[in-house]
């Protein structure tokens, strides 16, 4: 689908260093990178002219302004924990809503485990540096359990796993 041309939005794209690089990759579709940070945004701008990327553009916008069916496939590359508890429903549902008919929701996110004393084990290691250092900023990061709950509030049937574990989530939901 991206080799014959689709519309993407990756949300939160951040500097837009993976937003750029898949831009360049599939240059006939066309890629929307979305921040709520306008240094982000800036940076990420710069990014695509020195990459004299043309199929990219990005965009200060949340995940709740995505205008309805205008995408093919939707990013979430570590961004789910960043999205206010308060906002995450809204969130997801406006992706939803964003996704054309069979558009795609690709997502990654670090868990964290159900149980505190789990947080000693290696493999919680990631998840629990990031629930650690962004917590100040109002991020929660999800269980399995409350990631499982959340998904399906927004609309996205059962997802389909290519990793997941009780530390590490990456899937794509499809509409």
């Amino acid at each position: 689908r991206l080799e014959r041309g689709a519309t993407i939005y990756d949300v939160g794209c951040g500097g837009g260093l993976m937003t750029v690089m898949l831009a360049n990759k599939f240059p006939a579709s066309r890629f929307i990178g979305i921040d709520v940070l306008p240094t982000a945004i800036a940076v990420a701008r710069q990014e695509a002219t020195k990459s004299s990327t043309k199929n990219v553009e990005f965009q200060l916008m949340n995940a709740n302004e995505l205008p309805p069916d205008s995408a093919d496939c939707i990013i979430l590359n570590e961004v789910l924990h960043e999205i206010q508890m308060s906002e995450r429903s809204s969130a997801l549902k406006a992706i939803y809503d964003a996704l054309r008919p069979g558009g795609l929701l690709f997502l990654v996110d670090v868990l964290v485990p159900e149980n505190i004393f789990d947080y000693s084990q290696s493999e919680y290691v990631p998840g629990a540096l990031c629930d650690f250092f962004e917590a100040p900023w109002g991020s929660k990061i999800l269980t399995r359990p409350e990631f499982e709950k959340l998904i399906p509030q927004a609309g996205f049937s059962s997802p389909e796993y290519l990793e997941c574990s009780d530390s590490l989530v990456v899937a794509y939901f499809l509409k």
